[in-house]
This record gives structure tokens, sequence and C-alpha cells, in this order.
């Protein structure tokens, strides 16, 4: 029987697979995600125990905003996914220096596992319940969307980072530039999905049931255009 956790990787893969929940390739890549999750864990508890310098010099920075480069940050909001070394979001703003020494570093994540504040997000092509910025949350000075992975080898880590505008004018009172970050979010799980770790099913039903694309054929295999 699967776990509740299997449950929900089942789900959310085959969005990002684009193939049936219960499929030969989504239960491999299932199989994949656990194990590497397994060592994502290990790498962070290593980490975790390096000083700032220490830290600084395992950290490779991917800097994609549209401005120069820049960092101190005072009043600094990141948006991510719990992909890789996410946890170790905070200490790795600190130790490179994108936010100012003693500043706190304010991190959310899409797809928590916190099932409070909901709201529904394109995300590989169906609506899925993610947690969006607060307005409080949104009204930091910036706001970045980051991504830390582990690079091959698990000695290093890829830091990579979006900078986000904030909007709550429109008038479906949800934020365009917070469906940019799902966006962002998707490339980043798409490209690093084995190091992906969502204990939660971000979607309501799997992809085979939700999405128009599939259907069913007289064999009673799935068919899906990709």
């Amino acid at each position: 029987m699967k776990s509740e956790i299997q449950a929900a990787l089942a789900v959310n893969l085959s969005y990002v697979l684009h193939e049936p929940s219960t499929s030969t390739e989504v239960q491999h890549v299932i199989e994949q995600v656990t194990a590497e999750n397994r060592r994502c864990i290990t790498a962070t508890r290593q980490f975790a125990k390096l000083h700032d310098h220490d830290l600084a010099t395992r950290v490779v920075i991917l800097d994609e905003r549209g401005a120069p480069a820049s960092g101190g940050y005072v009043n600094l909001h990141v948006v991510s996914v719990r992909v890789g070394a996410w946890a170790l979001l905070p200490e790795l703003l600190h130790a490179t220096g994108i936010i100012a020494p003693g500043t706190r570093a304010n991190c959310s994540y899409l797809d928590s596992p916190d099932t409070n504040s909901l709201q529904s997000f394109p995300l590989f092509r169906g609506l899925a319940q993610l947690h969006a910025l607060s307005q409080t949350q949104a009204s930091a000075d910036v706001c970045l969307f980051a991504s830390a992975v582990f690079r091959p080898g698990y000695k290093s880590i890829l830091l990579r980072f979006n900078e986000l505008e904030s909007d709550f004018t429109n008038a479906a009172g949800q934020d365009p530039s917070w469906r940019s970050a799902a966006t962002v979010a998707e490339m980043a799980i798409r490209e690093f999905v084995y190091q992906w770790s969502c204990p939660r099913a971000l979607w309501e039903r799997p992809a085979e049931d939700a999405l128009p694309e599939f259907e069913s054929r007289g064999n009673g295999t799935a068919a899906c255009g990709r």
C-alpha cells in the first residue's frame, strides 16, 4: 500500500512528467525522488554545520535578474519551493551577503505542507493549490524567487534567484507577479525534479483525471499530447 507521501508524489509527478499517476514512468521517478531526498537530507545536515564563511565558499550563485547584481538587502522577502537545499535558504542568503547581517530572512514556500491560506495558480497545465504572498509579505522592498539545489557530488550548492515585483491592485485579488513566481517555480521543479521534496499533493486530482489531453483508449491506457 502506498504511503500518503508516495500518493502525493504520484499526483504531483503526473503533472510534472505529464504521465498518468499510475504509470511505470511516474513510479520509477518516485523511487528516484525518495532516494535523492535521503541524500538531500544528509547533505543539508552537513552544510548546516558550516560557518558563514565556509558555507559561502561552497555556493555558486546564478543571478537571473534583469537588474545588476546587488545584495545587503534589509527588507527582503524570498519565495521558493522545496527543492534541494531549501531548508538552508536563510543561511545561504546571509552567508552570500544577499541579506544584510543581522537582518531576518523571511522565506515562504509555494509548496509548503501547510494547508492554510492556499490559492489556485496555474502550474504544469493544471490549477495547483499554492501558498500566495500576503499583502504584509509583499510589502517588502524587494521580493526574490530563490532556489538552492545540490550540485553533482553534493559538495556545493547552486543558488539561483530572480527579482519579483509585487502588485495587489488587480481586480481578481491575485498578484500577477505571484503568478510569475509560480512560472519560475515550475522551471525549477522541472529541472531538479529528483531533488523536489513536496509531501503534499498540490492538485486535487491526478493529471489523467483533470487535464483534457488525457483520453481513455480502448486498451485501457491513457494517451496525452506532449
